[in-house]
């Protein structure tokens, strides 16, 4: 399996941390995450990252895993969409430091869309607090149905299980500016077609985006509080899945306020936003999106974090449910 061999890569580049020089990982860094809304996550919306670059001639790796539920079936004019599933997604992340403030990078995700099994416990939950169920109650568990109409005319309908790489990114950054309080960077991506677009693993189009990253320690010393701040601009190629209703252009952002509750733990929230990817009467891929995380980083070793979070969708229905996230980030090495 694809994801196994992802696993004992990272295992891999774990050992070699060990054996050459490295450096603590941090536990201020954004979470590794966006909005996996089955028809957002196939196109390049970056993960949020922040202005402190890996130093030039070293190394870091990170490896993530998501687990996100959807479910919504809503129908406006001629539209029609069911998004019904559970989306697995593992990326494995390197960087590299160049000279003079430069730092290359690689994202390479598997991607898994299966039936899941997180429904019956979610719609527990909902019971529990009283929460607004959307229906759910009234369609089986655990199955998986991707389906958007439009009129007459079924653009979409998967109800295939399957696994295999997504589109892989390649992204660059250069340090604008770098101080003891604040540090400034510029980041830009190139999003290839290497997914399956009849899986929703891509979009079978190359998207590229440019943007701007803050990271603030001011209040650092006095309250251990790390702030970072991100906006850009995403360029959709001409994708394959619903082509006709596709943006060619996405604003996004991200904010995350880290609070270092002692050397080894660090907690988190975190805000992502975009805007829409399709021109669709749907909220769910008509409106602009925003999801609230909420997590911790845990130090593991000097030159292991993990991190994880679990994301609500504050902008309801513009993305998952609930996603659960766990990353393992490595420290710089040579």
């Amino acid at each position: 399996m694809q994801i196994d061999k992802v696993v004992k890569t990272l295992a891999m580049a774990s050992t070699i941390a060990v054996s050459g020089t490295s450096y603590g990982a941090s536990l201020d860094q954004p979470f590794l995450s966006a909005n996996r809304n089955p028809l957002v996550q196939i196109h390049g919306l970056p993960d949020a990252q922040s202005a402190k670059l890996t130093r030039s001639g070293y190394w870091q790796g990170a490896l993530s895993a998501e687990n996100s539920n959807t479910f919504v079936v809503e129908s406006r004019g001629d539209e029609a969409i069911t998004l019904d599933g559970e989306t697995y997604r593992s990326t494995l992340n390197w960087k590299y430091g160049l000279a003079q403030g430069w730092e290359l990078g690689l994202s390479l995700p598997v991607i898994s869309h299966q039936g899941g099994a997180l429904d019956g416990f979610i719609e527990d939950w909902h019971d529990a607090f009283g929460l607004p169920d959307g229906d759910r109650v009234n369609y089986p568990q655990d199955q998986l149905r991707y389906a958007y109409q439009n009129g007459e005319q079924v653009l979409l309908d998967m109800q295939d299980n399957g696994q295999g790489l997504g589109d892989v990114t390649l992204a660059a950054a250069y340090q604008i500016a770098k101080n003891a309080q604040r540090s400034w960077a510029l980041r830009a991506g190139y999003k290839f077609s290497t997914g399956s677009v009849d899986r929703l693993r891509g979009s079978d189009a190359a998207d590229s985006y440019i943007s701007l990253h803050l990271t603030d320690r001011t209040l650092k010393d006095d309250y251990g509080i790390n702030f970072h701040l991100s906006g850009g601009l995403l360029n959709l190629g001409d994708g394959e899945v619903l082509a006709q209703q596709q943006e060619d252009q996405v604003w996004f952002g991200s904010t995350t306020l880290s609070w270092a509750y002692s050397e080894s733990l660090s907690f988190k929230t975190q805000l992502d936003f975009h805007s829409a990817f399709y021109n669709s009467a749907l909220k769910q891929i008509g409106d602009d999106s925003v999801q609230l995380l909420l997590g911790a980083s845990i130090k593991v070793t000097e030159k292991l974090v993990l991190d994880f979070s679990i994301s609500e969708d504050i902008a309801v229905e513009t993305a998952p449910d609930v996603v659960f996230m766990f990353a393992l980030r490595m420290g710089e090495w040579r």
